[in-house]
C-alpha cells in the first residue's frame, strides 16, 4: 500500500534521472544560463490571465447552479489549491476547491460537479485540439491518429448509447447503490449523485457555447506563455508543431503517474522535439524552465491560500 501511494514519484523521477543519464548536464545548465530573463518573466505574467479566465469560467459554472461568490474569493479558492496540486499526482490536489463549497453548506454532489467540469472543459479542449493537431503532422502519427479516431468514436457511442438508454442506467445504478453499498452511505451517495446529474442537466447549447469559449481564450494566454519560454531560451520551430507539444505536454502534466509532469514531461519534449532537431539538452532545459515557473507561480498562490485557507472536514 505504501508502495502503491508513492509510486507516481517513484515513476517521475525514475524516469527524470534516466533522462539526465543520456544527456549532457553541463550543456543544459549553459543553455539555462543564457535565458532571457525579461521573456522569462514576461511569460510569468501570461499566467495570470490564464487564471483569470478560468475562474471566470468556474464562476460561471456556479451561478449556473445558484451558488454564489464574489469574483474575488472565487479567484482565491482558484488559487488557494494550486500549490498542492503541483505535488500531487494529475494535480489533483486541485480538486480541494471542492470542498470551499461544501463547508459552505453545499452538497458533495453539487460542489464536485462545479469543480470537475472545470477541470473537464479543460480535458475536452486539449483532446480535440491535440487530435485536430495531429493531422498537421500525420507522416509522424498515424497509427496514433487512428487509435485516437477509434477511441473518440466508441466514446461518443458510448455517450449515446447511455443518453438513449438513460431510464435503464438509471435503474442500474440505483440497484447497485441498493445492493452494493452499505446502508448508512446509500442514501448519502443517492442524494449527492442526483444533485451531480441535476447540476450537469442544467447545462445548454449557449452555456456551453460560454465555457468553451471561455476555455478557449485562456488557453490563448496559456500557450503565448509556453511560447515567450520557449523564445526566452532560443528555441524556434514550427508554430504548429510548437501547439501542438504543447498540448501534449499539458495533457500529459494532468496524468497521474507522476507529479508536476516531472519525468514524462521530459521524455515527451525529448521525442518531440528530436523530431524537428532539437537537442535533448535544449529540451531538457526547456522542461526544467517551464517546472521552474510553475514553482514560482504557486509560491505566489501560497499568499492565497493564506487569505483563504480550506478546512477539511473529516
Amino acid at each position: 500500500m505504501k508502495l502503491k501511494k508513492f509510486l507516481p514519484y517513484l515513476i517521475g523521477f525514475g524516469l527524470f534521472f534516466l533522462i539526465l543519464s543520456r544527456i549532457d548536464i553541463s550543456e543544459t545548465l549553459s543553455i539555462l544560463k543564457q535565458t532571457n530573463l525579461p521573456l522569462f518573466l514576461t511569460a510569468l505574467l501570461m499566467i495570470f490571465p490564464t487564471f483569470f479566465l478560468k475562474t471566470l469560467r468556474w464562476k460561471y459554472i456556479m451561478k449556473l447552479q445558484k451558488i454564489n461568490y464574489s469574483l474575488n474569493n472565487i479567484f482565491l479558492m482558484y488559487l488557494a489549491p494550486i500549490p498542492l496540486g503541483l505535488v500531487t499526482p494529475g494535480r489533483f490536489g486541485e480538486m480541494l476547491r471542492t470542498s470551499y463549497l461544501k463547508n459552505d453548506g453545499y452538497s458533495l454532489g453539487k460542489s464536485f460537479f462545479s469543480v470537475f467540469f472545470d477541470r473537464f472543459s479543460d480535458i475536452v479542449f486539449l483532446l480535440m485540439f491535440g487530435y485536430v493537431s495531429m493531422f498537421f503532422f500525420a507522416k509522424w502519427f498515424q497509427r496514433e491518429i487512428i487509435i485516437l479516431t477509434l477511441v473518440f468514436s466508441l466514446a461518443v457511442l458510448i455517450f449515446l448509447l447511455v443518453l438513449a438508454k438513460r431510464h435503464a442506467v438509471k435503474k442500474l445504478t440505483i440497484f447497485f447503490l441498493n445492493n452494493y453499498v452499505f446502508k448508512k452511505h446509500r442514501e448519502m451517495l443517492k442524494g449527492n449523485l442526483h444533485d451531480f446529474i441535476a447540476s450537469a442537466r442544467i447545462l445548454g447549447l449557449t452555456n456551453v457555447f460560454v465555457i468553451a469559449s471561455l476555455t478557449a481564450l485562456s488557453f490563448v494566454f496559456h500557450y503565448f506563455y509556453y511560447y515567450l519560454l520557449a523564445i526566452s531560451l532560443g528555441i524556434q520551430m514550427e508554430l504548429f508543431f510548437f501547439i501542438f507539444a504543447i498540448t501534449l505536454i499539458i495533457f500529459v502534466n494532468l496524468v497521474p503517474i507522476t507529479v508536476s509532469g516531472i519525468g514524462t514531461r521530459d521524455l515527451v519534449l525529448v521525442f518531440l522535439f528530436s523530431l524537428v532537431g532539437i537537442s535533448q539538452e535544449l529540451a531538457i532545459a526547456y522542461s526544467a524552465i517551464i517546472l521552474v515557473s510553475v514553482s514560482l507561480f504557486s509560491l505566489v498562490c501560497m499568499a492565497a491560500w493564506i487569505k483563504k485557507p480550506v478546512k477539511l472536514q473529516h
